[in-house]
């Protein structure tokens, strides 16, 4: 086996991906981790680690989401087969925020409804 340089690997990711991320890492054993607190008051991390750690009115737009999706299951399931293709969507889509709020307002109509 021959010796290859060791490299870093910097990761930020949401507190809760971070158990599974992690188990997965060490699962490889090509890596190990050590804790990078500390770096998170850096300048370079700081503004890096802004786009991970959602705001309180994400949270709560989360779990209307969720609210919504689990009515709809209940009510109105659909079904899904071995080889139903996924919606791809863009990048641009995905932080749209119109779409955002988009999503947010229909998940709001279909909670009260739910009620």
């Amino acid at each position: 086996m021959t010796i290859v340089p060791m490299t870093k690997l910097k990761v930020i990711a949401p507190q809760d991906a971070r158990r599974p991320l992690l188990k997965d890492l060490t699962g490889f054993g090509c890596v190990e981790i050590g804790s990078s607190a500390d770096r998170l008051a850096e300048e370079e991390w700081a503004g890096l680690a802004e786009k991970f750690f959602s705001p309180p009115e994400a949270d709560g737009k989360l779990a209307a989401l969720a609210s919504a999706k689990e009515l709809l299951d209940r009510y109105a399931p659909v079904k899904s087969g071995l080889f139903n293709p996924r919606r791809q969507i863009t990048e641009k889509e995905w932080q749209d925020a119109a779409v955002v709020d988009g999503a947010c307002e229909t998940a709001a109509a279909v909670n009260y409804l739910g009620k």
